[in-house]
């Protein structure tokens, strides 16, 4: 069994003491007992079990701009690089069975031009540094998909699948899924990724004001704000659809909300509870770029429960405050959520943790920078990454209290500590 560390949330204090489990804690471990979701997350917990959980980790939006772009790139190999990027959080996403990636952008291919905010297009590369780090499953239907066009949204999905990584929200061409069921360690999970419309242009659909070509809206995973009826039939048969080809446990990844609220607003509560109503087990949200808080939900159906996390913040951009005029879009987090399979084959949500994280944006010259993604409860630990003792510090630190600050409020969450390999 992996090794693991456990933290303590300090309800005044904000701070987390390290501490190992006591024989008790074995005992309980070993007979499998632990607290149902969405009772307390105040006290020291086992956070993984590698014998009957799995662990779904995902992460808010990755966004590349044009600094990181000038950045990243080798003028001596004519190539790019965002390996660094990820050095530090890596240890946390290897620990995920199913590892999700929000890539708020497209790869249409050199030819179109690399570029930033705001039509962007990356280079290949950040898959490949996605996959060392650890994601096995990119999700791409976001308000930047077709950006190069239809035929950056096609080469998107082409060059992921190439990877050999997982893709949810887009396809190629219409004959494929858009959906994935993946089988993770003997459980068939289920997830769908869709994004927001915006408002019609004639009898066109659009996406960030950008139309969507008839042929888009067959590659494409939408809904509409003024259409949610018809959308729930959809959800519903797209449910069914994944359970016909085996899948147990239904997460869904929504491009939703409004852009730097650190509140979700009305459609995102109402969204979330009917997707719970519907048979989803867990909801992650993205595109406010900044983070809104999670819950619980109960499903007036069922009574089963539901996880949603209403946006997960950034997870890499060049949103600094010096460039948006606001803190927040600096901050993110690493969330996991443990599903455990019960003796008799049933499935069940168990411990939700979190790591908050923070982009360290340091200047190297020749208008250059290194963008590291930091898990600030190592920061908390006694690990300053290096970073200087001055405002990038304190920058730190109050982002750290700022995450720790939403998710104490809902009595939610507990961070924890990297596991030890």
């Amino acid at each position: 069994m992996r090794k693991r560390y456990f933290l303590i949330i300090a309800a005044i204090t904000c701070i987390f003491i390290l501490s190992s489990c006591n024989k008790k804690d074995d005992e309980k471990l070993s007979e499998g007992s632990g607290r149902g979701a969405g009772e307390s997350f105040s006290e020291v917990y086992p956070v993984y079990k590698e014998e009957n959980i799995i662990r779904i980790t995902a992460v808010g939006d990755i966004l590349v701009h044009e600094t990181q772009l000038i950045s990243q790139y080798n003028e001596l190999t004519d190539s790019y690089n965002f390996t660094d990027n990820f050095k530090y959080v890596e240890g946390y996403i290897k620990d995920g069975d199913l590892t999700i990636a929000n890539l708020e952008t497209t790869l249409a291919g050199k030819e179109k031009g690399y570029t930033g905010f705001p039509t962007f297009n990356t280079p290949d590369e950040i898959l490949d540094a996605l996959k060392n780090s650890g994601f096995n499953l990119i999700s791409a239907a976001n308000n930047h998909i077709i950006d190069k066009g239809l035929s950056g949204l096609k080469r998107t999905a082409e060059v992921v699948k190439e990877k050999g990584l997982d893709l949810t929200g887009i396809k190629a061409n219409p004959e494929e899924k858009s959906y994935v069921v993946k089988d993770v360690k003997g459980i068939k999970i289920g997830i769908s990724n869709y994004v927001f419309e915006t408002q019609k242009q004639g009898n066109n659909r659009t996406i960030n004001s950008l139309p969507l070509p008839k042929e888009g809206e067959t590659l494409l995973d939408t809904f509409n704000y003024s259409e949610l009826n018809t959308w729930y039939k959809e959800v519903e048969e797209r449910i069914s659809q994944m359970k016909a080809d085996g899948a147990e446990f239904i997460v869904f990844l929504m491009h939703w909300g409004n852009e730097y609220q650190r509140e979700a607003n009305s459609n995102q509560k109402e969204m979330a509870q009917k997707l719970c109503d519907l048979g989803v087990d867990v909801i992650i949200g993205g595109h406010p770029h900044v983070i809104q808080p999670m819950e619980y939900l109960t499903s007036s159906v069922s009574g089963k429960m539901s996880v949603v996390f209403y946006s997960l913040g950034n997870f890499l951009s060049n949103q600094r405050r010096e460039r948006v005029d606001n803190i927040y879009p600096e901050d993110g987090i690493i969330v996991n959520v443990d599903v455990i399979k019960e003796e008799d084959g049933s499935l069940s949500l168990g411990e939700v943790s979190y790591v908050p994280t923070w982009v360290y944006r340091e200047e190297l010259g020749d208008s250059k920078y290194s963008y590291t993604i930091l898990p600030l409860n190592e920061l908390k630990e006694g690990n300053l990454f290096n970073i200087p003792e001055d405002s990038e510090l304190a920058k730190a630190e109050t982002s750290y209290a700022n995450t720790v600050a939403i998710f104490e409020a809902y009595n939610s969450v507990s961070t924890i500590a990297p596991s030890k390999k």
